[in-house]
Parts: structure tokens; sequence; C-alpha cells
């Protein structure tokens, strides 16, 4: 493989990535989603308690089981995902808390595309199972990749309020040990102790390394130039919370980059989250679909991330379209006052609580 030029080694640009971009836009990511979530609630097969997510679900938002945690500026001691008692399991009953406004919005709002990268042979070995009659190869290993992804990017997805709409997934044939190695330099080079020219060192080592692998499709200078390049070309048009990788056979579960450490769920909150393909008629103890504990965060201020000007790390009302906001470390008087009823959001007055009553409403179950 050619090395890479100094100036991409250095400033690296997505439209010199030889990964192949494909997008799954928003209605078909709803499809998806609607159709996991009607099985989920519906399939008798899971018994009275429902689905595993389901009583995840149910377990880090209801009762003395809840999961809850103060906000920005500690302004409120609140759950990170809400869904009140009674009501069925449906994303316009599920809530969750977003760590850039500490607002508490309905899944169902939360729209958002992926956005595909493969390496032209894994195109080509997906393409290669295209019959005559049969759907689009392309769009059918997406829609069971995303089947099975689906909670956990839900989870990751929710807890923004801005910038999450796009969720970059990476397709790679490496190890486990390999995703790894490759997550620890990236968090490393994240924490800006090496020089450019150490930074490179360590890329050629493990670029090294990985080609001694049986496989290694794409070669980690490629992967990690892609990497860069979408946390900090403006060309990519937003920065991801985070990125997903995933192996093209689905044979090592899944795991994602964040890139920042307030985007990565707290233990508490996810632990207990299924790990499996969730089928009621799925027997095999190491199934493992994604997995929470094999995911990293970039440093807090790393030079990797490009910053955007979206709303970042403020209390809003939580009427959407409402701009009153306050900073992080305001020492001000705060101008937010609590819901009255559900004690768990912040608006800017009555004219908006009584506005976003619904949701008040819907989030509200006393006691848990």
């Amino acid at each position: 493989m050619a090395l890479l030029d100094k100036k991409s080694e250095l400033l690296p640009l997505i439209s010199e990535s030889i990964l192949v971009h494909e997008e799954q836009i928003e209605p078909d990511v709803e499809k998806v989603r609607d159709l996991i979530f009607n099985k989920e609630r519906d399939d008798m097969a899971y018994g009275p308690e429902g689905s595993f997510y389901q009583r995840w679900f149910r377990n880090v938002s209801q009762g003395k089981t809840a999961v809850k945690s103060w906000g920005i500026n500690n302004k409120i001691f609140s759950r990170q995902i809400c869904w009140k008692k009674g009501s069925k399991f449906d994303l316009d009953n599920l809530f969750s808390r977003t760590v850039d406004t500490s607002r508490i919005l309905p899944m169902a709002l939360a729209d958002f595309r992926i956005q595909w990268y493969y390496h032209p042979k894994h195109l080509e070995w997906i393409d290669g199972h295209k019959k005559p009659g049969m759907a689009d190869p392309r769009a059918l290993h997406q829609m069971m990749t995303l089947s099975l992804m689906l909670f956990p990017i839900l989870v990751m997805r929710n807890m923004h309020d801005y910038g999450g709409a796009d969720i970059p997934i990476i397709t790679v044939n490496w190890t486990s040990s390999m995703l790894d190695r490759a997550f620890d330099h990236w968090v490393k080079a994240s924490e800006s102790e090496w020089s450019d020219e150490e930074c490179q060192e360590r890329r050629m080592q493990l670029q090294g390394e990985f080609m001694q692998e049986q496989i290694c499709i794409p070669c980690f200078l490629r992967v990690d130039q892609h990497v860069r390049a979408l946390l900090s070309d403006e060309e990519v048009g937003y920065v991801p919370r985070f990125i997903v990788f995933r192996r093209e056979d689905n044979m090592i579960p899944g795991r994602a980059l964040f890139s920042h450490p307030s985007y990565q769920p707290d233990g508490k909150f996810i632990d207990g989250f299924p790990t499996g393909c969730g089928a009621p008629t799925c027997t095999d103890r190491d199934c493992v679909v994604f997995d929470f504990s094999a995911c990293r965060a970039l440093a807090e201020t790393s030079p990797m991330v490009r910053k955007d000007k979206l709303p970042w790390k403020t209390v809003r009302c939580n009427f959407w379209l409402c701009e009153i906001k306050e900073e992080e470390g305001a020492t001000e008087p705060c101008t937010l006052v609590r819901c009255k009823k559900c004690k768990e959001v912040m608006y800017c007055g009555q004219q908006h609580q009584v506005q976003n009553k619904v949701y008040s409403e819907n989030i509200i179950s006393l006691p848990w």
C-alpha cells in the first residue's frame, strides 16, 4: 500500500479517503426503527415482562432502580430516561435527557441518518449476493445491521439535543484486539502528549502490526486518516458525537468512539444493557451485538476534534423553540424555574410550561 502523503498525515481530508460513503436517510432509518419497536412491543414470545430492551428501559426509568444524576450546573437531579408507568413501549412515550441542553425530549422526534463507510472490497462482497428479483443487497445489508444495533444507537443518539443527527458507521474486518489497539491509539493521540513525529511513528508501528494479521481491511492508516477527517474536516458538514465501528460479518460486537467524554453513557446508566441480539429464540450465551464496555472517549479538549457552533453545555427552557438558557458555570441568578408537574426539567416561565404540558404529563409518574 502506498504511504499517505505528508499533507494527508497532518491535515486529513474526507475527500482523500478511499472508503466508500453511503447514506441511509431519515425515512429509511425510521422504517427500521418502527419495525423493530413494533416487534419488541408486540411479540408475545418475550413474556409478560416484555423484551430484554423493554426490561432495561423500565429498570432505568421507573421505581427505585431509576438512574438519576445531576444535570448541567447541578440544577436538577433527574432521570436519564423517562418512561411513564403504564404507558406502552413506544418512542412517543420514551424521553431522554440531553447532555448539551439538559432538556428531556421525546425519542420519537430525534431523527437521524446513518453515514456508512465501506472499503471497496466490502461492497464487492455485499454486491456479490445480489440475485434476480432480490432487493438491493446494500440496502438490505444496512437494514439488517441497523436492526441489530438499533437500541444502543438510539440510546447514544438521544443524549443529544443538537448535533447527533448524523451517525457514521465504519465497517472493518478487524479483530477485537485490533480495535482495542486502534481505540487506545486515538485516545492517547487526543491527549496531545505526542509530537507530530511521535504520532506518525506510532501510526506506522500500528500499521506494521496490523499488516501481520491474517485479514486487515481496511489497513490502519486508511481508517486512521478517515477517523481524523471525520472529526476535523469542515467538508464533512458535521462533527460526529460518536463513530460506530462494526465488523463486516458482525462476528465481533460493535463499539463506539466518542468525540468527548460527556457523550459516553455513564457506567451506572448502561449497566445491565442487553448485549445480545434480543431475539426471544436466541440461546447463544456468547451472542453480543454491541459492547458499551469496549467504547472509548477522546480527551475533553482534544485538538483532533473540530469545534462546531451548536449549543453546548447549557441549561435551556424545555420548550424546544425557546432560546432562553443558562450557560455552564453561570453565577448570576437563574431565570429558569423547575417544572411544577414533573420536577425534572426547567422552563423560562408558566406560558411555556403550559404549552409543553403534554411532555410533563407523559414524563411524570410518581412514584416512579
